[in-house]
């Protein structure tokens, strides 16, 4: 299903499915801002952090331009999004004109566009899903847990 946006008085829709997984920088993005934060949280690692948040606005534009390319590119859609630029002009205008909306900031759209992407099935759509399932189960358990086995030899 696709989320409503409505801004300037129009509905833009943004949905993660074909488009949004063809657009190499989309993908890149959204995985790079997931392992980032996995590992500075994991590390404690505050200096990281704040590195990954100061990439927030930049990630954030990136995942709203590729969730309107389904409905308004003009490749797919009604052409009202021709490039990033437009995707930046309509989420200044959403910023403006909902200025007490939870996800009228660019933190706050990128945890609703991400949410919007699991809801789309855009982490199986580009493989993800499959690829940790096969990777976890190649995982080789340690053995060390095991009583080691010792011959014992008549001579």
């Amino acid at each position: 299903m696709y989320k409503i946006f409505k801004i300037d008085g129009k509905d833009y829709k943004v949905e993660y499915t074909i488009e949004a997984a063809l657009y190499e920088e989309c993908t890149e993005a959204v995985m790079n801002f997931m392992v980032d934060s996995s590992t500075a949280a994991d590390a404690k690692d505050v200096k990281m952090l704040i590195k990954n948040m100061s990439n927030v606005p930049q990630i954030t534009l990136t995942l709203f331009y590729a969730g309107l390319l389904e409905h308004h590119s003009p490749s797919s859609g009604d052409g009202s999004v021709a490039n990033l630029a437009d995707a930046k002009r309509l989420a200044t205008q959403y910023f403006r004109e909902n200025p007490d909306v939870e996800d009228a900031n660019f933190y706050g759209l990128l945890n609703t566009l991400i949410g919007q992407m699991r809801e789309d099935g855009f982490f199986k759509q580009i493989g993800l899903e499959q690829m940790m399932t096969s990777s976890t189960s190649d995982i080789k358990k340690p053995q060390d847990h095991k009583k080691k086995i010792t011959k014992i030899t008549a001579d």
